[in-house]
């Protein structure tokens, strides 16, 4: 009987003008525990995030990309997942990539020829569709992806300890593909342009851990002016956040969530803000305090609570 042990943090994409390139890794964990036992069958628990909805047989996400990893080992043992979900479902801060992540992880460690950590990570990338949360997830901290000659290349930024993110989460939700659905298919140059001067100064504040390039570092031409229409109030809640003393303020991943990168001492004055900021909107929400994880994606063998 073996026990593998996944924990994998939530992630925020795009970051404003990233779209599809830049992830932060938040400290907001989905935990799994996978067990291999003698015998055939399949045992699926969910706490948490997506408890009353997530299924509970072979067609839920982990169980789904766990027995797809494994190949034919899945048929000879009897397995059990049970499955701590702290990331929301449909909120924008990577939980479909952090389930990805995680399955293959676990399936990884029970292979006989274990994949390399590159091509796990590619293949989850592939697998997500956009690799910014993966590259995120798995690495931690601050990442920059991008794909050159088929292979996966990124590179991960430490912030500084002081710097956290404030996230105002909307009591609705929101797939990713409805999202991407309304991102025209051509953008004007001069919005090309914009977002390739605010990437320059973001990537320039993280490297030299100058806040005060963020705030334009984080304003984006590209999906963000499109998605308004799906997430009433956006830009008053980004404006919102950076009034409150937020560095920069977007929309965290495919949305509906909205991200402040801050100083810990100003989060909770940013989450205020960007509640009230959806209230006018007829919108509640609730903030979360989060700090920037710099571990990324950890394995152990054996059952640890």
């Amino acid at each position: 009987m073996k026990t593998v042990l996944v924990r994998v943090p939530a992630s925020s994409g795009n970051l404003g003008a990233g779209f599809d390139v830049l992830g932060l890794a938040l400290k907001l964990y989905d935990t799994l525990w996978v067990q291999r036992k003698k015998g055939r069958g399949l045992q699926v628990s969910i706490a948490g995030e997506g408890a009353q909805e997530l299924p509970r047989n072979r067609s839920n996400l982990v169980v789904r990309t766990f027995s797809k990893i494994l190949g034919p080992d899945w048929n000879r043992y009897a397995w059990s997942f049970e499955m701590k979900n702290q990331i929301p479902l449909k909120k924008g801060l990577g939980s479909s990539a952090a389930a990805r992540l995680a399955a293959m992880a676990a399936a990884n460690a029970f292979l006989k020829k274990p994949l390399s950590q590159e091509e796990l990570l590619k293949r989850a990338a592939l697998a997500e569709g956009h690799a910014d949360n993966v590259v995120a997830a798995h690495r931690g901290g601050m990442c920059a992806s991008l794909w050159s000659n088929r292979e996966l290349r990124y590179f991960s930024i430490r912030p500084p300890s002081h710097w956290i993110a404030a996230v105002c989460l909307p009591d609705r939700t929101l797939s990713t593909p409805k999202s991407r659905a309304v991102l025209p298919k051509k953008v004007r140059l001069q919005d090309a342009v914009s977002n390739l001067m605010s990437v320059a100064g973001f990537l320039y504040g993280f490297l030299r851990r100058d806040a005060g390039w963020l705030t334009r570092g984080m304003q984006d031409r590209l999906h963000q002016p499109y998605r308004q229409k799906l997430i009433p109030g956006l830009s008053h809640v980004c404006k919102s956040a950076v009034r409150a003393g937020a560095f920069g303020s977007a929309l965290s991943g495919a949305g509906p969530s909205v991200l402040g990168l801050c100083s810990r001492p100003k989060g909770p004055q940013v989450g205020v803000a960007m509640v009230k900021a959806f209230r006018k909107f007829q919108i509640p929400s609730r903030f979360l305090l989060l700090e920037i994880d710099r571990e990324g994606l950890q394995v152990s063998q054996g059952r640890v609570r």
